[in-house]
């Protein structure tokens, strides 16, 4: 995995709806990060195994700010 890959998956992540993340248990979101990154971004073969194995690390980061944007988006709205 490159710098500017590793950029570009935090952005999707971003850029993705946190309710749908947190809706989704660990294999199902490990899949769907995935699936979702390789079409915004193709990769190899041996990229996107690194990046399973990144991800895999990651899903708690990646929960934890999907309800930090829960979090503020409750708050700006109601």
């Amino acid at each position: 995995m490159t710098v500017a890959h590793l950029r570009q998956f935090w952005q999707f992540v971003e850029r993705e709806e946190p309710r749908s993340l947190m809706m989704l248990d660990d294999p199902q979101l490990l899949s769907w990060l995935l699936t979702g990154y390789s079409r915004v971004q193709p990769c190899s073969p041996d990229e996107l195994e690194g990046l399973r194995q990144y991800i895999a690390v990651k899903l708690l980061l990646i929960r934890e700010l999907a309800q930090s944007r829960l979090g503020v988006e409750h708050f700006q709205f109601n």
